[in-house]
């Protein structure tokens, strides 16, 4: 299997695409070494005749198998490799571990992840003539988010992690989501917009529960700022 993905050498812009830093943390969960070709979405490379031939979806990460077939999406990938090498068992071991920890998983996606990187898109400037922008809508999904964290939240105030109080790939999910949002005023702002207190998020200082949580994962040893 061999992996396309991305990453910004520098730390703060490599939170911005965050499903392929979720792919990174979860390989280093998994403590598994798969070859990664880095591909630039700043250049737009994953835009290129080669890249669309066999990835029409335009997405990273995705990854070739060796087979010739490609997945793409993250939490697919991440389900796959999961499949392939079992322990750490970051899924589940049994049916319903793995039903209930996919659910979360696709919780944090479509809760958090998914906005965060819409609400990056609809405003950077590196994405004019690729995608339609709309500051409201901006504002609009920022709120959605502001709600899905306070939601998340609420459930972690007598939960150790997502699941079962047991570490998972949907923390995995959840924690490059919330390391995105929190970001997205450093790269609004060097993108040059000036009205970015709209888009400001403190997790510390505003879910305590939320911010708990968050400090679990940190103090894990495979969580790495820099990932």
């Amino acid at each position: 299997m061999e992996i396309f993905s991305y990453k910004h050498e520098d730390p703060a812009w490599a939170r911005v695409a965050s499903y392929p830093r979720i792919l990174r943390y979860f390989l280093a969960e998994k403590q598994l070494t798969i070859p990664i070709r880095h591909v630039d979405l700043l250049a737009h490379e994953n835009l290129r005749p080669e890249m669309l031939a066999f990835n029409p979806a335009r997405t990273v990460p995705c990854a070739k198998l060796d087979d010739g077939r490609v997945v793409t999406g993250t939490l697919p990938l991440i389900e796959y490799i999961e499949e392939c090498h079992a322990d750490p068992p970051l899924i589940g071991t049994t049916p319903e571990q793995r039903a209930v920890v996919r659910s979360w998983m696709r919780l944090a996606d479509e809760k958090v992840v998914s906005r965060g990187i819409r609400i990056y898109k609809l405003l950077a400037s590196s994405y004019e003539g690729i995608e339609s922008q709309d500051p409201a809508v901006a504002r609009w999904q920022f709120e959605e988010v502001r709600a899905a964290l306070a939601w998340f939240d609420t459930l972690l105030a007598d939960r150790m992690f997502l699941v079962d109080d047991r570490f998972s790939a949907a923390d995995v999910v959840l924690i490059g989501g919330v390391d995105q949002v929190q970001t997205l005023v450093f790269t609004l702002l060097a993108r040059g917009h000036e009205n970015t207190d709209a888009f400001r998020l403190d997790v510390a200082n505003t879910w305590r529960h939320l911010a708990a949580w968050a400090a679990r994962v940190y103090a894990r040893p495979a969580y790495r700022p820099e990932l």
